[in-house]
């Protein structure tokens, strides 16, 4: 049962009705099938209470499961591959539909939240484990432009999408913000630190990771961490993969994550505005 107790451990919570429970379902960049859904509603109904919420962070919630027919309901949700864990947590990146479908959007959010979680997923699976089961708290959130739908804003790690002009060309990149929350206190915006290439973001994803492991004071968290940590460090520490002199970039960097196309800035009317 090792992979239910690593379902239950992120993915449920104990309702303060005794005996119950709820369950989150990860939803990778938030997709579903028609046939998923179709199966989740026969879930609910069999042991939920007929409804099923959706979250801030993309995923799905059924209340009222009894807790011991939790088993039933992860072997179920494996069956139609929804039995991810780490629902809200490091590996569960959020993202706005971006490029893919809103016209205002400068660059595919989308695409950069799979890349950000495959990385992270790899990273766990070579020897990081601890070092990411140690970060869980903090939350990636991506938008593909500064509208903040994706909400970067109020993330430990945010990304909203931009453009930098290079010669007659352009790079899709991210600008990051480090140590948004939201807490009892209220929302509490990021601090602005670099622009980087968009090809380049896991990477500093992952390097980010590192600083926290090798700075962090005893029993800090990676939220506490990016809150106090200098700019400046961090700059430093990511000054490689933010250069966006021609020496620097390759011919990748001129397109966005998900084509091999050449990265063109195209806006119009899109969702925020209509």
């Amino acid at each position: 049962m090792p992979a239910f107790r690593a379902w239950a451990a992120t993915n449920t919570r104990a309702q303060r009705q005794k005996g119950y429970s709820m369950a989150f379902v990860t939803l990778p960049r938030g997709d579903i099938t028609a046939e998923q859904m179709e199966a989740l509603a026969l879930l609910v109904e069999t042991h939920g209470n007929g409804t099923l919420r959706t979250t801030q962070d993309q995923n799905l919630l059924l209340r009222w499961v009894r807790t011991e027919e939790l088993p039933a309901v992860h072997r179920e949700l494996e069956r139609i591959d929804l039995g991810h864990a780490e629902a809200g947590r490091l590996l569960d990146p959020t993202s706005c539909p971006g490029a893919e479908s809103c016209k205002i959007a400068v660059t595919g959010s989308r695409e950069l939240a799979l890349a950000v979680k495959e990385t992270l997923t790899e990273q766990a699976g070579n020897g990081g484990k601890d070092l990411i089961a140690a970060a869980s708290d903090l939350r990636i959130k991506i938008s593909g432009c500064p509208n903040s739908c994706g909400q970067h804003h109020v993330a430990g790690i945010g990304f909203h999408g931009a453009a930098k002009h290079v010669g007659p060309r352009a790079v899709p990149a991210y600008q990051m913000f480090l140590g948004g929350a939201v807490d009892g206190d209220g929302a509490h915006f990021g601090r602005r630190s670099v622009k980087i290439p968009s090809r380049r973001v896991p990477e500093a994803v992952t390097r980010l990771l590192a600083l926290f492991r090798d700075e962090r004071q005893p029993d800090e968290s990676a939220l506490a961490f990016f809150k106090r940590v200098e700019l400046e460090r961090v700059n430093s520490a990511l000054s490689d993969l933010a250069s966006f002199s021609e020496q620097d970039l390759h011919e990748e960097d001129f397109s966005d994550l998900g084509t091999d196309q050449p990265f063109i800035v195209e806006l119009g009317e899109g969702e925020c505005a209509t």
